[in-house]
């Protein structure tokens, strides 16, 4: 994980402290030689996955994220693909990375179901996705002027949605992380930022973070098996 000034160093090019945080939990995560990154939009993650990966898939449903992430030089092999119905057989991917995707599709649990298809025995799957349960939420939802932010989004989640749908489609939970905790009070949120006050915050309130990081694997065991 990088130091809190290097977190600022990058931040100061266009991305917050909080993004950078979500991107480097996750690339620690990845696990495996054969990646399927799935909503990869310009190709930013996919530049950090193709420093670990032997082989990575890049993926997105829009034409124009994938012809800038094409022009970024990134080792990776590009394609449009629908996440509803991937084109590849079984068992072939050691890893799938789908990040801030899951919110937007229209059919979350058919798109779980082809990445399992398509995951090897036991291979890792790793999701990052918008946390409706952090502290700003709450405080909008207390003070009466919840608004819904991104007008893109049609799936809420939190931690314990989440980890329902994927132990539904038949995987394992085995790392949840909260990305970034914010505490929605200008003063005191200044001086959370760093990445140590993070980490102990993230100890404290694993469930109230900015985004939820999963890592969970693929396993034979299926809730419908039980009923």
């Amino acid at each position: 994980m990088e130091r809190y000034e290097d977190f600022v160093k990058k931040a100061s090019r266009g991305d917050s402290i909080a993004e950078i945080r979500r991107r480097n939990i996750t690339i620690d995560l990845i696990d495996g030689g054969v990646v399927l990154e799935i909503g990869c939009a310009e190709g930013w993650m996919s530049e950090l996955i193709s420093k670990k990966a032997n082989i990575l898939f890049s993926c997105d449903i829009a034409m124009s994220y994938l012809q800038r992430a094409k022009k970024r030089g990134i080792n990776a092999n590009f394609a449009r693909i629908d996440a509803h119905c991937l084109p590849f057989s079984e068992n072939l991917f050691d890893c799938v990375v789908i990040t801030e995707v899951l919110e937007h599709l229209i059919a979350p649990y058919r798109a779980l179901e082809e990445i399992r298809r398509i995951l090897k025995p036991n291979a890792i799957l790793i999701i990052s996705v918008p946390n409706n349960m952090n502290f700003s939420n709450l405080l909008m939802h207390l003070m009466k002027k919840y608004r819904q932010t991104g007008s893109a989004h049609i799936n809420f989640y939190d931690v314990f949605s989440i980890q329902n749908l994927l132990k539904f489609v038949g995987f394992k939970m085995r790392e949840i992380t909260p990305s970034y905790i914010s505490i929605p009070l200008p003063i005191i949120n200044k001086f959370t930022s760093h990445d140590w006050i993070q980490n102990s915050l993230s100890k404290i309130f694993p469930y109230f973070g900015d985004a939820v990081i999963v890592k969970a694997k693929k396993v034979d065991y299926s809730i419908w098996n039980s009923i």
